[in-house]
């Protein structure tokens, strides 16, 4: 039987319970059906979780409740004494299907250290790091979280990959809300309507061939600072990453330190040369040859 949470009654008793833990899994969503299942002739059952706790799931914003609770439930889950009593019970899945091994080798170098995953298919995927000068950044107190160069430079990326192949698979994820109603706006006017613009919450559960991350503001690397959340957009890559923004500002954090080092490794890091400097400097990889600023999407 398959059913929601909310949907397992006491008068339908079950011996073993998946369940499948995802963003959207609450402490209450989850556990009122189980205790409700063990409470209905006080015997055991066997509760077999499903999921990842490196995506994005319920947080609470109170430092109190969070003191509290911990951080997710699946880790909260993995504490109490009888999961460390039968960790020969665990299995971690190691096989990707979806994602290159590129797109895979920097998924677990941001989330997947302890249990890498390996990709299934052969290599050829991209990684893109494009430079914006943010400096020009507009906002008001409407809008703060948005860039015009970001949207000009994302829209200039979307009919790159078009242009070589119109029929390319395209998803865009932004950082911020501000960010996708403005790239959603603007692909509406160009008549685009087959690229999905997702926040990354959002994109959780989904994939793209092709992934365009807008990061947007600059010199706020709050959001950006995320394993979790920047891991999980990673994962979403079928082939290709762009990733759009101030890539000064991505030196500034280990998690987008990553995306850079996998663009340099690839020859695919699009900016003037003496920003190149500044980043390799920054990272400590050695200085190549100067390229042309064309950049092969």
């Amino acid at each position: 039987m398959s059913c929601r949470g909310e949907e397992l009654k006491e008068d339908v008793l079950f011996d073993v319970i998946f369940f499948f833990y995802d963003s959207l899994s609450t402490d209450i969503y989850t556990l009122t059906p189980i205790v409700s299942q063990l409470n209905a002739k006080k015997r055991p059952i066997k509760l077999v979780l499903l999921g990842d706790r490196n995506q994005l799931t319920f947080a609470s914003k109170t430092d109190v409740v969070s003191k509290a609770t911990g951080t997710d439930l699946m880790s909260r889950l993995e504490r109490l004494p009888l999961y460390q009593e039968n960790k020969n019970l665990t299995h971690h899945l190691t096989l990707n299907y979806r994602s290159r091994p590129e797109i895979c080798q920097l998924s677990n170098t941001i989330v997947y250290k302890e249990h890498p995953m390996i990709s299934t298919r052969p290599e050829g995927g991209k990684i893109v790091a494009i430079h914006v000068d943010n400096d020009k950044t507009l906002s008001s107190s409407t809008y703060s979280n948005y860039s015009i160069p970001d949207l000009v430079t994302t829209l200039d990326t979307v009919r790159s990959i078009r242009t070589q192949n119109p029929d390319a698979e395209i998803m865009i994820v932004c950082i911020y809300r501000a960010q996708q109603a403005l790239i959603q706006k603007y692909l509406l006017t160009e008549g685009i309507t087959n690229v999905p613009v997702v926040i990354a919450e959002s994109a959780q559960g989904g994939s793209s061939s092709n992934i365009i991350i807008s990061l947007a503001a600059k010199k706020n690397t709050t959001w950006i600072s995320s394993r979790k959340r920047m891991g999980m957009i990673a994962s979403r890559a079928k082939d290709n990453i762009y990733l759009v923004g101030d890539l000064i500002s991505c030196c500034s954090t280990e998690t987008m330190t990553h995306f850079l080092r996998a663009a340099i490794n690839q020859g695919r890091l699009s900016c003037p040369q003496n920003i190149k400097e500044y980043i390799h400097e920054r990272l400590d990889e050695p200085l190549p040859e100067p390229q042309p600023e064309t950049m092969e999407y």
